[in-house]
């Protein structure tokens, strides 16, 4: 935040640029996400007494703010009655901001079902009932935005629209693939290109609309005909709207990632093109990859990639999450491969159902679950990748973050030859190995 956000010379500057005068009590804070806490408790650092009020959308167990800021949880990520509260007390927070005092939004991932408003006519069952039918499908978190900010009164510019004309400025935390301002937290300060239109296809290529309620059907049918107020359209954006700022990505994570693995000796290859597509299937793909890349090794190697992949759910469902399904569907590849190690992890700490961030497997993995009476194709076929992992030693838990940029994906090769990593990376690895088993 100090990198971005500061007062100088009587005047709040964002990214270098004036925005808005300083003034004492005149700047009000509306947050909302996983990172709400710590962004808007930066914030009010940042702004000192030019911070007239701040209000904050948490989720459950990403840590509270500090006074003067005031936090109203959430739940994700099925929104719930507190994501409703939630809502409401981001709108009562911007309409009671004189028309002429300038507001602050801070939005990062996980906001989209933290704070929720259905659009009129629809309820929140609708709305929870629409989401765990998205989380099912398959559907990436670009198509499933598109539907939800449809059926929303905060996303798709919602905030903004509420805003007026008071003059705003977004800071943001990207949780979605190339950034896209729209799907971060469903865009509630952005205009939204996407239309009813476009919505109604996310319904048909999903094949969601046997399992959406009437109310949502009917609600998408009116858009199309034009009787229910679309969402906030490119060309209605106002100049006091338009500062979106982008303060952290995946791709910011990836960096430092990259530059810890060099300083610990590393060579280091940064796999630009965003992982994405159904899980299990990645993760054999990435241990493909591994393997054939150990076998042409001359010195320790780490690969970096991060994006999102997906989960389709079948009819019998276990516990777990993308990121352990990933790492559960490598296992097999690696069976045998001495010398590869493969960590798949959310970086908000959270993997679906799992309460793990993700998990760490190798070449022994497989082993290990022969040895235990593991099936791993039965695990990966019930969606029940958590507990075999537990068994297995190797979920990789940190508790929630405090942010979310998405997942990332770090393997680690050993050299093919005898050769020995700079300033002690090996044991380095090893050791983190045996800390993960231990975890959990």
């Amino acid at each position: 935040m100090p990198s971005h956000l500061r007062v100088l010379r009587g005047r709040v500057r964002i990214d270098g640029t004036p925005w808005v005068r300083a003034a004492p009590r005149s700047i009000q804070i509306v947050a909302l996400g996983k990172a709400a806490a710590p962004l808007a408790d930066a914030a009010v650092r940042a702004l000192g007494g030019a911070v007239r009020g701040a209000v904050a959308a948490v989720g459950a167990g990403y840590g509270r703010p500090h006074a003067p800021v005031v936090a109203v949880t959430g739940e994700h990520p099925v929104p719930g009655a507190g994501s409703i509260r939630a809502g409401r007390a981001l709108i009562d927070a911007i309409r009671s901001t004189p028309e002429d005092a300038p507001i602050l939004f801070l939005i990062s991932g996980g906001g989209s079902a933290i704070a929720e408003l259905p659009a009129p006519g629809l309820a929140l069952a609708d709305l929870r009932t629409t989401t765990r039918a998205l989380l099912a499908s398959g559907a990436p978190i670009g198509a499933a935005n598109v539907l939800r900010r449809h059926l929303s009164e905060l996303k798709g510019g919602g905030l903004a629209r509420a805003a007026g004309p008071r003059p705003q400025a977004t800071l943001a935390i990207s949780d979605v693939l190339r950034d896209v301002p729209w799907d971060i937290a469903g865009g509630p300060t952005v205009p939204d290109p996407t239309t009813f239109r476009d919505a109604v296809a996310v319904v048909r290529r999903y094949r969601l609309g046997p399992k959406l309620p009437v109310r949502v059907l009917r609600h998408l049918q009116a858009g199309l005909r034009g009787e229910v107020r679309d969402t906030w359209k490119p060309d209605r954006a106002r100049p006091e709207v338009r500062g979106f700022h982008l303060l952290g990505s995946n791709a910011l994570a990836q960096e430092a990632a990259v530059a810890e693995a060099r300083r610990r000796g590393y060579r280091v290859r940064r796999i630009e093109a965003p992982v994405t597509g159904e899980a299990h299937r990645v993760g054999a793909r990435l241990g493909g990859e591994l393997v054939r890349g150990r076998r042409r090794a001359t010195r320790p190697e780490a690969w970096i990639s991060g994006g999102e992949t997906t989960v389709t759910l079948g009819r019998e469902n276990g516990r777990g999450g993308r990121n352990e399904e990933l790492a559960l569907g490598a296992v097999p590849v690696l069976d045998g491969t001495n010398g590869v190690l493969l960590l798949a992890l959310a970086t908000d700490g959270v993997d679906g159902s799992s309460g793990a961030a993700g998990a760490l497997v190798d070449g022994r993995t497989a082993r290990s679950a022969r040895r235990l009476g593991i099936s791993i194709p039965e695990a990966l076929r019930r969606h029940d990748a958590d507990p075999a992992l537990a068994r297995l030693k190797a979920r990789w838990a940190t508790g929630p973050t405090g942010t979310n940029v998405s997942d990332l994906q770090i393997r680690l090769l050993a050299p093919r030859t005898g050769s020995s990593p700079r300033r002690g990376a090996a044991s380095s690895s090893r050791r983190r190995r045996s800390s993960a088993a231990d975890s959990r």
